[in-house]
């Protein structure tokens, strides 16, 4: 999601600098990083390096950002990616669809699907999974 007028207002505000290429995600952890004490939220932190091995696992630059910053731009990287994948998909509710990371066969059949890339399932405890998990697409249910 781009940053909106608001978030560019008071970056300009506070101070924090804000790049073209910046999502909503990262200006709302920059702006909540300048005011983590004030508004009684927890300080800017070193990111882990558990955290720092993941995001560049991912490709992403962590340059000298925040544990915040880096979590916004694992999100919108983690995002990016669903969405690719659920536009590759092609998934309608009713579709039939296993998960990649299950053994043996096991259908599940797609109930709702978000713009993130998030799928939910039909089934009790409001089953779901993120398009990259899923292995692939069968008949849909209709088709059965």
């Amino acid at each position: 999601m781009n940053i909106t007028k608001n978030q560019k207002e008071i970056a300009r505000q506070l101070g924090v600098r804000v790049v073209k290429s910046d999502s909503f995600n990262v200006v709302a952890a920059e702006i909540r990083d300048h005011v983590a004490i004030a508004i009684g939220d927890w300080k800017a932190a070193d990111p882990t390096e558990r955290q720092l091995e993941y995001a560049k696992s991912l490709g992403i630059n962590v340059g000298k950002y925040s544990r915040r910053v880096i979590s916004a731009k694992i999100e919108d990287e983690l995002t990016k990616r669903n969405v690719k994948a659920l536009k590759k998909l092609k998934l309608k509710p009713g579709d039939k669809v296993t998960l990649t990371e299950e053994v043996g066969i096991r259908y599940h059949i797609v109930s709702t699907i978000k713009d993130n890339g998030k799928i939910y399932f039909k089934g009790i405890g409001c089953p779901q999974a993120w398009a990259t998990q899923i292995k692939c697409k069968n008949k849909s249910a209709t088709q059965l």
